[in-house]
């Protein structure tokens, strides 16, 4: 899959960590890709079961869209999902009505991609399965990208909803960094870390959940705040507050 350096990605080439920075934050990328940079469903299914085998906590995908739904790749991401994983992917970049594949399975937390002015990006597909919107930028209208590091030394900027993918999955990590080791009742299972992603989310568009940006765009800030001081029993009534 091309690779996403604005975060720490599980399932990807791996380049350089970004966002998810932590002593006891582990990165272990998985090539997926042929030579070409096209997905390969086979690669993806295995490289999926890989992670899960390995203790992945957090699987970022890229690529979605591109591929079409695969016996293989679901059952890979079910297996994943019930060993307790959060698996996170972008929902494509065609502009397209609908969440691409694998972002539309259930097991997947589906990301849309936001502008610099908190709106929808263009390119970035959308629809009912969206569950949150993160900065991804766009390469229609008014070109705007997220600033990542190169492999070969200093900046570029890249934009797709791989990117705000990566700003979730790299917020989760960190969310699971500062667990609080003194409280193992406040231990994030990953059906809590979703909702805190989601209760911690600014919302925009229509208010409440909603096609475009899921429950909202991604705060870094609320979600790990959220993580650190937020009692198991209340996360719920802020889930349904926010949406």
């Amino acid at each position: 899959m091309r690779v996403t350096s604005s975060a720490s990605s599980i399932d990807m080439r791996g380049k350089i960590p970004g966002m998810a920075r932590a002593s006891s934050i582990r990165v272990l990328p998985i090539r997926v890709t042929a030579d070409s940079g096209a997905v390969r469903t086979d690669a993806l299914a295995a490289g999926i079961a890989y992670a899960s085998a390995q203790g992945a906590q957090i699987i970022l995908i890229d690529g979605s869209g591109t591929i079409s739904q695969n016996q293989a790749v679901d059952a890979a991401l079910a297996n994943a999902h019930a060993q307790g994983a959060l698996i996170v992917a972008g929902t494509g970049d065609s502009g397209a009505a609908t969440v691409g594949y694998p972002a539309s399975s259930p097991h997947v937390l589906a990301i849309s991609a936001t502008t610099w002015d908190d709106t929808l990006a263009p390119t970035s597909r959308y629809g009912t399965g969206v569950a949150l919107a993160a900065p991804g930028g766009t390469t229609a209208g008014q070109p705007s990208g997220v600033l990542v590091l190169n492999t070969g030394g200093g900046y570029t900027t890249r934009a797709s909803t791989a990117v705000a993918a990566a700003h979730v999955a790299g917020t989760a990590a960190m969310m699971l960094a500062r667990q609080p080791a003194a409280r193992p009742d406040m231990l994030l299972t990953t059906a809590r870390l979703r909702m805190l992603l989601q209760a911690g989310a600014r919302d925009l568009g229509a208010q409440g959940h909603d096609a475009s940006y899921g429950a909202g765009r991604l705060d870094v800030e609320r979600s790990l705040w959220l993580a650190t001081h937020i009692e198991p029993q209340l996360v719920l009534p802020l889930v349904a507050r926010n949406w």
